[in-house]
């Protein structure tokens, strides 16, 4: 043996290469250290690897980060998590591979052992060669822990003990002095050092350097881990007088609210109706109360106007909130003045919580009620959390959810970010939820308007992260598949009532032929009765009065058609000229769609393009609007015929007398009113109309006058018709039947119609029919008598409701109803549910069938009714969809892609042709109306396949042990390889799949946005994979096994290379807003504000920079009122000036702190886990 140094300092001698000098004359070494790595191992373990015993013997030192705490011991996990946790950091290679597998031999021949001392901290390093028994023996002590930069780096201080007496001195007596032998003995054999070998082993074995292979079962399991565990029970935990009242989904629903609250300040529950939103939100509620963090909160719930009481009865009775005790005040959102004086309260009290109930009656940004609740929540920016409700966050358009959660962030679009998908899979890039949805909102009405079929993977693709973000939900197939139903609290299972459809169908009659008993008032009347009335709604010619092209339609044989049928088809031919007069205009008139089209390329205004079109798509509207009100019943398309006779005589009239053609100033607002249930006096109270000359030189003023009196005409020939069909009811007839049948058996009815016309129509008939219909047994409401409704609904309802009859009332029997009692009802006590009128819109169906299909229901099953016209189902529900089409079309021919009249657009929902498929199946007999909504919430719903993953972790979560869970989630290290399923290995079309994260983070926080990515074995190329595409694949079950695999023909280090370059370049194109331009009328403005002193600088400044739409839109405004002065040469209005100055400076300031906490992408990804093909 060459001279050996006595002092060892990595800089003159290396403590590796004495160690491995020594090592040549020794079987035997035993190592303490206060920490240890694999590197170390690595490069000494070729020289003692034939060695019979190998000790290592890992204490704790005091001196790292983790243990700044003031500790006496060691972490309980030392040094599980922190030798973890340099494994997976390690890169891998095949050394440190053969240096695992030596190991494992070493520790099967029982050479190697491993010890942790845990008594207390551990700061001494020694490696010792020999024992008591050998010849010699060496001993080294000082600084260097057992790590590669303890052996080869670290300026270290170590000395060199080769005098064997010292070292293998035994003291016999407490005065004599350790040799190094014996001071390790002392240690090893303490109590408090705890044999480590196997653990030890193990840790190795499964790190990315080992051998082990964990099972595809529990590679899926961890990914689902790693994307969804915020879907899990939060840390948060709610009151424990909640705890004892909530179901098991409603504990864990109201825990994760709290934790998306504190994480985001918005959250929204969108529980499926009937699971008892208002609950779960009063447990939140509780919770708030509660925090010894919040001196007083105080709490602001904001709910529709029939919900009041309910909400106020609902907290006292469930959670033991009184609202004037608790500061918790119930308001309507209807409300303004309640909301103005709310409002006036943040000047001395914030508002530390904010609740609002059908939340997506606020999806409209250009709502009133909309901005002022946003400009509410504004004000206590910084203070406030916003908990949503709702069981349709997505109503009519993806921006719906975009609004909501716009408005309830105070118009902040950075709370989360989304990776969006490209072409072919091989292009990704990253924007804010906000733009990310409005723009493929954009997308998808362009592709529309090109007749281009949905994209809808895409939608889902971006839709789905920004969901589980902000929203916590469940669904009945949900509930039952994690929990198996509801526990009633004495440990039953209790299941949902079972839906069951009926389909009752009704047949006109014409007993009394009324169509040859009429008068036709000279009209062709029975020409018009043999039209195909599609080939009236396919016609293009949108200018000409459809009585003059009677002999251009489709002859059909309609002897089939029912009474009402008939009826609606004569409405086909009404030309309605009051509500499209601008197309009695010379250049307008007898032009063809596409010439009309033409012409209005020249226009130079969007309003007057739009105000044509607008007109054109008129006539469709009106034709669904009378198709539905004819279905619902005659009574209700005689009121809608009446009021238009009254448009058609005040029209004439201005026209006649006062030569000027008048119109509705606001057509869209007209029209979304006629839709509305009840045609009354506030609809006329509520039209603002303009009037225009009547000029022959611009309009054909005789032709416009003839085409007035065709459709006085043919309305006075409809309201005749109608009349006489109202007398011989044979819908009412069939219904009184069914009532009588249900009052026979006891049983208590809820019959909705979606027009109050319709309602109020039975109201009045049906006591003269039916004895027990009167005011003690039953009750009508609708959305006229609002205040009556809750009221109704508790008399309907009082079990359900624990309502207690008054001296005087009676429990009701039969309760008639628009959707005024729809949402947010509770009425389960009756078992039968009527609708009167057809299911147009499927959700409607959702939403009532909910009211008697809850949770907690006395009845295993529930009945709803179904009234149909007999053989005409299809036909009306065809119709619809073709006149909506039709609107399209005409919508698309004119280059727009918004709603003209206030039509709605379901751009997430499916085709037309499963649509009508759906609405035909509620009517067969005997369906299950439950299956039938759960394939339909499953169709439209964009979370509803991400639910069955959440569920599988759940399921996982909840019947795993702690130390199964702890081995899954935590201790399969990131970038482990394992293995795709052997049954999906057919539907990867990659041979490796990589779950990965990129990290944005800023100053507070940091959000993980996972990546899944798909690569062949060489590494060249990537390509991105929707992640339910890819946990599609690795879904298995847990007795799925390893097939074997040939790890060594994948190129790892290429594909972590390539891996890396590709992601962090898609990371790297973050899309951030460009910096908004100034438009001409607000440059005019501006500089006329620099001519008085302003600082306009710092007002385009935050125009052009503030990424907040609801702080543009409020600058645009002020700017444009300004301009309004200028053009008039009025004095620029010193408050608006005012206004646009303190807007300008919060903006600023709001500016100058987001730029601190400005996210950013960090610059290393983090590779969960591989997943290669067998």
């Amino acid at each position: 043996m060459k001279k050996l140094p006595n002092i060892i300092d990595n800089k003159r001698n290396q403590l590796l290469e004495t160690l491995i000098e020594v090592s040549k004359d020794y079987k035997e070494i035993s190592i303490a250290t206060g920490y240890w790595d694999l590197k170390a191992t690595q490069k000494l373990l070729p020289y003692i690897k034939d060695y019979k015993k190998i000790r290592l013997l890992i204490g704790r030192e005091p001196l790292i980060p983790r243990d700044q705490l003031d500790r006496e011991k060691p972490e309980p996990d030392y040094p599980d998590i922190d030798i973890f946790e340099d494994l997976q950091e390690l890169k891998t290679d095949s050394e440190l591979y053969e240096t695992v597998k030596e190991l494992k031999r070493l520790h099967n021949d029982r050479v190697f052992e491993v010890k942790i001392f845990k008594t207390n901290f551990l700061h001494a390093k020694c490696y010792i060669f020999g024992n008591f028994e050998t010849e010699s023996a060496v001993g080294v002590i000082g600084s260097s822990n057992f790590t590669n930069s303890g052996l080869t780096k670290n300026r270290e201080l170590n000395a060199l003990e080769s005098d064997s007496k010292i070292i293998q001195f035994d003291p016999k007596n407490e005065k004599q002095e350790h040799g190094h032998m014996s001071w390790f003995e002392g240690i090893w054999k303490d109590k408090g050092c705890e044999d480590w070998t196997g653990k030890f082993i193990e840790l190795l074995d499964t790190s990315n350097h080992g051998e082990h292979i964990f099972t595809p079962y529990e590679m899926y399991i961890h990914s689902l881990y790693k994307i969804y565990k915020d879907e899990l029970s939060s840390s948060v935990n709610v009151s424990e007088d909640s705890e004892k009242i909530l179901y098991d989904f409603q504990l864990r629903n109201a825990e994760l609210l709290l934790k998306k609250l504190d994480r985001n300040g918005v959250a929204m529950l969108a529980d499926s109706v009937g699971l008892g939103k208002t609950i779960t939100a009063g447990a939140v509620i509780k919770k708030y109360i509660e925090d010894e963090n919040i001196k007083k909160p105080r709490i602001e719930v904001l709910v529709p106007a029939s919900l009041t009481s309910q909400w106020t009865e609902e907290l006292t009775k469930f959670h033991n909130i009184i609202p004037t005790v608790d500061n918790v005040n119930i308001s309507s959102i209807h409300n303004k003045r309640v909301l103005n004086k709310r409002q006036e309260i943040d000047k001395h009290r914030a508002v530390d919580l904010f609740v609002i109930d059908e939340a997506h009656n606020l999806r409209n940004e250009n709502n009133k009620m909309y901005e002022q609740i946003i400009e509410w929540i504004k004000n206590n920016e910084g203070y406030c959390h916003v908990l949503l409700l709702t069981a349709t966050p997505i109503n009519n358009q993806l921006s719906d959810f975009a609004h909501q959660i716009n408005f309830a962030s105070g118009g902040r679009e950075d709370l989360f970010y989304v990776s969006i998908p490209k072409i072919d899979g091989r292009q990704q890039t990253i924007k804010d939820h906000y733009n990310a949805i409005i723009d493929l909102d954009k997308e998808i009405k362009k592709e529309t308007n090109r007749r281009k079929p949905l994209n809808v993977k895409k939608i889902k693709m971006i839709m789905r992260p920004i969901l589980q973000h902000f929203m916590v939900r469940s669904t009945r197939s949900g509930i039952e598949k994690e929990f198996g139903g509801v526990s009633d609290g004495n440990g039953k299972i209790m299941k949902f009532p079972k839906a069951i459809s009926t389909e009752d169908k009704y047949k006109f009659i014409d007993e009394l032929n009324v169509f040859e008993n009429i008068d036709n008032r000279g009209l062709p009347l029975e020409d018009m009765l043999s039209k195909d009335i599609e080939s009236i709604i396919e016609n293009k010619q949108l200018t000409k009065h459809p009585l003059d092209m009677v002999d251009t339609f489709k002859d059909v044989d309609t002897s089939s058609f029912s009474p009402v049928h008939k009826v609606f088809l004569l409405t086909t031919f009404l030309g309605l000229p009051i509500y499209r007069p601008s197309l009695y205009q010379n250049k307008f008139y007898g032009k063809s769609l596409d010439k009309i089209d033409e012409i209005l390329k020249s226009f130079n205004k969007k309003e007057d393009k739009m105000d044509i079109k607008q007109q054109m798509t008129m006539h469709n509207m009106m034709r669904i609007l009378y198709l539905k009100r004819a279905e619902s019943s005659v009574y209700a398309l005689k009121k809608t015929m009446d009021y238009y006779l009254e448009r058609l005589s005040i029209f004439e009239n201005f026209l006649e007398e006062d030569k000027k053609i008048i119109r509705v100033s606001n057509l869209k607002g007209y029209a979304e009113m006629l839709s509305n249930d009840k045609l009354d006096d506030k609809i006329k109270e509520n039209i603002e109309e303009i009037s225009i000359d009547a000029d022959p030189k611009i309009y054909k003023i005789e032709k416009l006058k003839e085409d007035i009196k065709k459709d006085k005409q043919l309305v006075a020939v409809i309201v005749d018709i109608l009349q006489k069909l109202i007398d011989t009811d044979d819908k009412l007839g069939y219904f009184v039947k069914l009532l009588d049948d249900f009052q026979k058996k006891g049983k208590k009815v809820l019959v909705f119609s979606y027009f109050a016309d319709t309602v109020a129509f039975l109201e009045k008939e049906l006591p003269n029919k039916c004895s027990y219909i009167n005011k003690e047994t039953t009750a009508f409401t609708s959305s006229k008598n609002n205040t009556d409704s809750e009221l109704s609904a508790k008399r309907f309802s009082p079990k359900s409701k624990q309502y207690k009859l008054k001296d005087g009332e009676t429990e009701v029997q039969f309760l008639f109803s628009t959707d005024v009692l729809s949402e947010g009802q509770n009425l389960q006590d009756a078992s039968i549910l009527v609708n009167y009128d057809l299911h147009w819109n499927p959700v409607r169906m959702i939403q009532r069938n909910g009211r008697v299909n809850r949770l907690g229901g006395k009845h295993k099953e529930v009945y709803i009714h179904n009234l149909c016209p007999a053989n005409e189902i299809e036909t009306y529900l065809k119709l619809e969809a073709r006149l909506k089409k039709k609107i399209e079309i005409i919508k698309a021919s004119v280059g727009t892609d918004q709603s003209i009249l206030g039509e709605k657009d379901n751009p997430i929902e499916f085709n037309d042709e499963d649509n009508l498929e759906l609405k035909l199946d509620i009517y067969k007999d005997g369906v299950d109306t439950d299956e039938l909504m759960r394939k339909y919430e499953n169709e439209i719903d964009i979370l509803a396949t991400e639910d069955t993953f959440v569920a599988d972790l759940r399921k996982f979560h909840n019947e795993a042990s702690d130390e199964e869970k702890n081995r899954i989630y935590n201790r399969i290290p990131n970038g482990k390889w394992g293995i795709i399923p052997k049954e999906k290995v057919k539907d990867c079309p990659f041979d490796v799949l990589i779950n990965t994260i990129i990290t944005m983070s800023d100053k507070d926080k940091s959000q993980e946005i996972p990546i899944f990515v798909g690569m062949p074995r060489s590494g060249q190329t990537l390509n991105y994979i929707d992640k339910l595409d890819a946990l599609t694949i690795l879904k298995t079950g847990k007795d799925s096994k390893n097939p074997p695999v040939n790890f060594s023909s994948f190129k790892k280090e290429k594909i972590e290379d390539t891996l890396e370059m590709g992601v962090l370049q898609m990371a790297a194109q973050v899309v951030s807003r460009e910096q908004g331009r100034l438009k001409a009328h607000q440059e005019t403005v501006l500089e006329a504000l620099d001519e008085m002193g302003i600082k306009t600088h710092l007002i385009a400044q935050a125009i052009q920079e503030t990424s907040n739409r609801d702080d543009r839109k409020y600058l645009a405004l002020r700017l444009k009122r300004l301009h309004e002065d200028t053009k008039l040469n009025n004095p620029l209005n010193q408050a608006t000036i005012a206004e646009l100055e303190e807007r300008t400076k919060k903006i600023l300031a709001k500016l100058e702190e987001e730029a601190l906490h400005r996210q950013v992408i960090e610059d290393k990804i983090l590779i969960h886990s591989y997943h290669a093909k067998p």
